[in-house]
C-alpha cells in the first residue's frame, strides 16, 4: 500500500514538473516573438511635429530627417531599449526605453536625451 502510494506521488511530481516546464517554455516563446513584433513595428517613418522625422529600416539603419539637413544613424533593440548611433560624430548618440501606445511610439530618454516624446507613424 505504501509503495502504491510512493508511486502515485512520484508520477504528481512528475506531471507538475513537466506543467511548469511547458509554461516556462510558452512564455519564453511569447516573450520572443513579442520582442520580433516590436522591432518590426518600429520600421517605417515616424514623426513628433510633422517636421522632425526619424525613418527606421529593417536593416537596422534609419535617418533622422530634418528639415536643412539628414542624419544617418544605425539603432540596437534590446528588449524595450532603444540606442540610436548616429554616423555623424557629431550629433549626440541616443538611449531611449521604447513602447506603443495607440499606434503611437512613445521614446523615454535617459542620461543625455531626458524626456518623453511621442511619434505618430506617417
Amino acid at each position: 500500500m505504501k509503495k502504491k502510494r510512493s508511486i502515485i506521488i512520484l508520477i504528481i511530481c512528475i506531471f507538475i514538473a513537466i506543467i511548469a516546464s511547458s509554461v516556462i517554455i510558452i512564455k519564453v516563446i511569447i516573450n520572443i516573438n513579442q520582442n520580433n513584433l516590436k522591432e518590426n513595428s518600429l520600421i517605417g517613418l515616424w514623426t513628433t511635429d510633422g517636421i522632425t522625422i526619424y525613418e527606421f529600416k529593417d536593416n537596422g539603419k534609419g535617418m533622422l530627417k530634418l528639415p536643412l539637413s539628414e542624419y544617418e544613424y544605425s539603432y540596437q533593440i534590446d528588449g524595450n531599449k532603444l540606442h540610436i548611433d548616429f554616423e555623424n560624430e557629431e550629433t549626440t548618440d541616443s538611449d531611449y526605453e521604447y513602447y506603443f501606445e495607440n499606434d503611437n511610439l512613445i521614446l523615454k530618454g535617459f542620461y543625455r536625451t531626458r524626456g518623453t516624446y511621442i511619434f505618430h507613424k506617417q
